[in-house]
């Protein structure tokens, strides 16, 4: 029997009620050519038996049971050494994908010749709503591999890169494993090529690994998969220097991420320590520093200069308390004839919003962090002619 063309890696633990959505969305891809590889991470709900349901009906299924609960890194190596394809990609148990997924990424990586091909995706909040990411793959067109930063489960990757250069999660990381490897991979691959027209499903949960308020440990994890990101900046020598220093800002950028995602005094100190111990290991400090001081100020580019990891604490505290205090909205309108509503403003600390004449034409949205700023131009009038 031939490999087949792709290799899907689905790692599961507990996730009973997203996972036959999941294995739908797999089974049902318009590419025949490919082997789905289930890895129960010894689950206490019914997913292996759920798994071994799909595995009994659909031959492409392959189902690994570990004997003990190892998390989530090891369950995707697992995978990786069973793999038989010439490219993997890995899918959450309880995200889904478009049809075409596989199919649009593997014609794009014969065509291309590329190591790695990465889709676009649509994440889905926790309160349900659904927004297109496309801010980090026009990055990537844009400025090249190394600006591919988390999406990695929107990718398919040659499997010979991977297992040439060794490639696995590191399971010592409970959190923020998926980066370290998406680096590494960054790393070694050859290009990165894009489709902006097909679609991974990412499903943001409370209780998942991306919950949006973390608990002190999975944040001292988090901490250590961005000190290990920023090692391997460190150690490559394939990355840019212009590269180097948008994406070391990024690390540090990480960092005040969890910063805001747990407001404990002893974990943000750790926190401001950590952010410390990676700048010192940075190359270009100045201009780290500098790039950093257009989001957080001077005085945040001098405290990393300094070292001085309690105002990176001050700092940052301070922001988000500014930040707090704006959070009842303010909205203002302007009338003509002193009743008939022109415009409209409403803004609060993760929304700016304008309406003229009840249309919305702008849209600023501050998701963790990044600002998404969008024009919406609505038809007024359409003449067609013959």
């Amino acid at each position: 029997m031939s490999d087949p063309k792709i290799s899907v890696i689905v790692p599961v633990y507990n996730v009973a009620p997203y996972l036959a959505r999941c294995l739908d969305s797999l089974v049902g891809q318009t590419m025949s050519d490919i082997e789905i590889i289930c890895i129960d991470d010894k689950s206490t709900d019914n997913s292996l038996e759920i798994l071994q349901e799909y595995e009994n009906k659909y031959p492409q299924i392959h189902v690994i049971a570990l004997d003990k609960n190892s998390g989530v890194a090891t369950a995707r190596n697992a995978g990786i050494d069973a793999a038989r394809g010439e490219y993997l990609g890995f899918v959450d148990s309880d995200d889904y994908i478009d049809a075409d997924f596989y199919e649009k990424l593997y014609a794009t990586a014969k065509k291309e010749n590329a190591d790695m091909v990465r889709g676009n995706v649509k994440i889905v909040q926790y309160d349900g709503s659904i927004f297109t990411d496309h801010n980090e793959i026009k990055d990537v067109q844009k400025h090249g591999k190394w600006h591919f930063c988390w999406q990695w489960w929107t990718a398919i990757y040659r499997a010979k890169m991977i297992k040439d250069a060794g490639l696995k999660f590191p399971t010592d990381v409970i959190s923020g494993q998926d980066t370290v490897f998406l680096t590494a991979c960054l790393n070694s691959t050859n290009t990165v090529a894009v489709r902006t027209d097909v679609f991974y499903n990412y499903i943001r949960r409370e209780g998942s690994l991306d919950e949006q308020i973390m608990p002190p440990h999975k944040i001292a994890s988090r901490i250590k998969a961005l000190s290990m990101v920023a090692d391997i900046y460190n150690s490559s020598v394939t990355i840019s220097d212009a590269d180097y220093i948008a994406r070391y800002a990024v690390v540090l950028g990480g960092m005040e991420n969890h910063f805001r995602r747990n407001t404990s005094k002893q974990c943000r100190e750790s926190i401001g320590a950590a952010t410390i111990e990676i700048f010192k290991c940075c190359k270009h400090k100045s201009a780290v520093a500098k790039n950093l001081s257009r989001r957080w100020g001077k005085h945040f580019a001098d405290c990393l200069l300094s070292y001085d990891a309690d105002g990176i604490v001050e700092c940052w505290a301070r922001i988000q308390s500014q930040a707090t205090q704006k959070k009842n909205d303010i909205r203002k309108t302007a009338y003509l004839f002193g009743f008939v509503p022109v415009a409209r403003i409403y803004r609060s600390d993760k929304k700016l919003l304008i309406r003229i004449f009840g249309l919305k034409v702008l849209q600023v949205k501050n998701e963790y962090g990044v600002y998404r700023l969008n024009f919406m131009y609505l038809p007024i009038i359409r003449i067609k002619s013959k």
